[in-house]
C-alpha cells in the first residue's frame, strides 16, 4: 500500500476509543482491534519498520471500519466478542475458546455462594459481567465477602444436616450456615446486597461505606478508612467495565442519525443475549428528503427484525418509526431515553453515525475508486467508463411472487435513492423462469429510469445475459452489458465468445461482486416482504 493510499484510510478515522475492523477487498474482515485512540492506533501501522505479519496484512487492507465505545474497557470486551464472531486470519489472540470471567451466584444452592465462571450457563444462578481480567471479580468477591459475612467455602450446605465449620465462623468473617441453619433469611438479605452491587443498583450501598470512610477518618481511624476507600474504588471500577451488556436477552437495536451539507447518514448497532452482534450504516444523498430517507430506512429494517424487540431511538425519530415497523406485525418496544444506560448507548451510535459521515461525501471520487473503473474499461473492453452501473437479479418463493431488483452504483459507490424493485407479470405458470424475468426487468427499467447505465451487470449466466441483451434492441442508445456468475465468478460478455476470468483479488472484480450482491440482496428483501403482505398488483417501488 502507498503512502497516499494509507493517509486516506487513515485521514477520517475518529480521535475516539473503539474497535477497528480491516477489511480487503472483497470486504471479508481480516484483522479487528481496538484502541483507546482509533486513529492514533490504525495510523501506526503505516509508519517505520513493521513485523513480517504486519507486513502481509497492511499489502490486503482495502478499507478501516471504525466502531466508537464508550471506554477502552468496552472496546476490549467488545473486540472479543467480534473476533470470536468473525474468525479473522490476522487475529492470532482471543481465537480460542477462552473468554472474559464472570462473578455466578449460585441462587439454585439453598445458602448461594459468590465464585468466578468462564462459561454462562442457563442454570438459574445470576451472573455478572464479564470482567476484563480474572483479577478484578477476585478482588470484587473478596471485598464481598469482606463487607458482608457471607460463606466461600466449596463444601455442599443444605438446610437441614449439619457440616463441619471452619474458622471464618469463629472471627465473625461468615453467619456460619454450615451449622446454623436458622440464618436463611438473614443470609439471603446478604445475599441481596451483593446483587444490588453487582447489578449496578448499588449506589445507597456505595454511599452507605462513603459515609463510614468518612466516620473512620474522623475518628482517625485512618487504616479502616483507607481500606473501606480500596472497596469503593474497586466497586466504581468495576461497574464501569460493564456497559457492553445490556440488561435483558431481547434483541436490542440501537438508531442513531446524523446529517451533514451532503448526506443522511443512520446507523444501527443490534445487541443480542446480552451481546454486541453487529453494526451497520446507510446513507443516502443530502437532496433526498430526510424524512424519505428515514421512513426508507425503517421499512427495509422491518424486513429483517425478529419477532420481538427493542428499538432505541431519539425522541423525534419514534413516530416514523413506529409508522413503518408497526405494520411488520411484530413485538416492538420503543425507547427515546433522556439519561441512564439506554441514553450512554444511544449517544454512542450516535457519534458513530457522525462519525461515519466524514469522508463519505468525498468517497465516490477518491482517486482509488477512479482507478478501480478505468481498470474494468480496459480489462472488460468497455466503450467507456462505468461510472453509472445498474445491477439486476431475479428472486422468487418456489417459483411464485417473482420479483426483481435494480440497483445503482455511482462513482463505485451505491446510490440507493434510485434502487427499484419489480413484481414480474409475464410468468404466470407458477414456475419460475429466470430468463424470462430478466427480459421483463431490462425492457421496463429502460421505460423507467430518466438516465442509463454506462454498464449494465446480470446476476447470473449466457441465458440471463442473451435475454437483456435481447431487452436491450429497443434502447435507442448502446449500453454495455455484462453478467457474472457465481460459479468461478464467470464474467460473460456478448462481444466475447469466452467467457472473462479476471484475477481473484481483481479491484474491479470486486466491485462487481459488491453491485451482484448487493442486487441480490434487494431483490431478496422484497420477495421475503411479499410473503407477509396480501397479494397486491404493484408494478414497481422505490426503494
Amino acid at each position: 500500500m502507498d503512502a497516499l493510499s494509507a493517509k486516506l484510510l487513515v485521514k477520517d478515522l475518529p480521535n475516539h476509543p473503539g474497535v477497528y475492523q480491516m477489511r480487503d477487498r472483497f470486504g471479508t474482515i481480516i484483522y479487528i482491534g481496538k484502541a483507546k485512540n482509533i486513529k492514533k492506533r490504525v495510523s501506526q501501522y503505516f509508519v517505520g519498520k513493521r513485523q513480517y505479519k504486519t507486513h502481509l496484512l497492511v499489502k490486503q487492507i482495502a478499507s478501516i471500519t471504525p466502531i466508537i465505545t464508550k471506554t477502552e474497557h468496552e472496546a476490549l470486551l467488545l473486540e472479543n466478542e467480534l473476533i470470536k464472531r468473525h474468525q479473522p486470519r490476522f487475529n492470532v489472540l482471543l481465537k480460542d475458546d477462552k473468554t472474559y470471567p464472570y462473578i455466578k451466584i449460585t441462587m439454585n444452592e439453598p445458602f448461594p455462594r459468590i465464585i468466578i465462571t468462564r462459561t454462562k450457563k442457563n442454570d438459574g444462578g445470576k451472573y455478572f459481567g464479564p470482567f476484563t481480567s480474572a483479577g478484578s471479580p477476585r478482588k470484587l468477591i473478596k471485598l464481598l465477602t469482606d463487607i458482608f459475612p457471607i460463606r466461600d467455602c466449596k463444601q455442599a450446605i443444605d438446610a437441614v444436616t449439619h457440616q463441619k465449620k471452619c474458622i471464618k465462623l469463629d472471627i465473625g468473617k461468615c453467619i456460619g450456615p454450615c451449622i446454623i441453619k436458622s440464618c436463611n433469611d438473614e443470609y439471603n438479605h446478604l445475599i441481596q446486597q451483593c446483587i444490588l452491587l453487582l447489578s449496578g443498583k448499588s449506589q445507597l450501598v456505595i454511599d452507605a461505606l462513603r459515609a463510614d470512610m468518612h466516620n473512620h477518618a474522623k475518628q482517625h481511624a485512618y487504616e479502616k478508612a483507607a481500606k473501606l476507600r480500596d472497596h469503593i474504588q474497586v466497586l466504581e471500577a468495576i461497574q464501569q467495565q460493564q456497559h457492553v451488556d445490556l440488561e435483558t436477552n431481547t434483541d436490542h437495536f440501537i438508531i442513531g442519525f446524523s446529517s451533514n451539507e451532503h448526506y443522511h447518514y443512520v446507523v444501527c448497532q443490534h445487541f443480542s443475549n446480552k451481546r454486541f452482534v453487529s453494526q451497520q450504516g446507510h446513507y443516502a444523498a443530502k437532496h433526498t428528503p430526510h424524512e424519505s430517507f428515514v421512513a426508507s430506512f425503517f421499512q427495509q429494517l422491518g424486513t429483517t427484525l425478529p419477532n420481538k424487540h427493542v428499538v432505541v431511538i431519539d425522541a423525534s425519530y419514534a413516530p416514523l418509526a413506529k409508522h413503518a415497523l408497526d405494520d411488520t406485525k411484530k413485538s416492538t418496544t420503543y425507547i427515546s431515553p433522556k439519561k441512564g444506560r439506554y441514553h450512554e448507548l444511544l449517544t454512542i451510535a450516535q457519534l458513530n453515525a457522525q462519525k461515519s459521515l466524514i469522508g463519505i461525501s468525498k468517497h465516490a471520487h477518491t482517486p482509488q475508486a477512479a482507478s478501480v473503473l478505468r481498470q474494468l474499461e480496459t480489462d472488460l473492453n468497455l466503450t467507456t467508463l462505468p461510472s453509472i452501473i445498474f445491477g439486476c437479479d431475479i428472486s422468487h418463493y418456489y417459483g411464485t411472487q417473482i420479483v426483481s431488483s435494480v440497483v445503482v452504483f455511482i462513482d463505485g459507490a451505491p446510490a440507493k435513492k434510485w434502487y427499484r424493485h419489480f413484481n414480474i407479470t409475464s410468468i404466470t405458470t407458477g414456475k419460475s423462469d429466470d430468463v424470462k424475468a430478466m427480459k421483463e426487468t431490462v425492457s421496463r427499467l429502460l421505460k423507467h429510469y430518466a438516465f442509463m447505465p454506462d454498464l449494465l451487470l446480470i446476476d447470473g449466466g449466457k441465458g440471463q445475459l442473451n435475454a437483456a441483451m435481447d431487452a436491450l434492441k429497443s434502447s435507442p442508445s448502446f449500453i454495455n452489458c455484462i453478467s457474472l456468475a457465481k460459479k468461478n465468478e464467470t464474467i460473460f460478455s456478448p462481444f466475447n465468445p469466452s467467457p472473462i476470468r479476471l484475477a481473484y483479488h481483481h479491484a474491479g472484480l470486486n466491485l462487481l461482486r459488491y453491485v451482484r450482491d448487493e442486487a441480490h440482496r434487494f431483490a431478496l428483501t422484497f420477495q421475503r416482504s411479499k410473503r407477509k403482505l396480501p397479494s397486491k398488483n404493484v408494478g414497481e417501488q422505490s426503494a
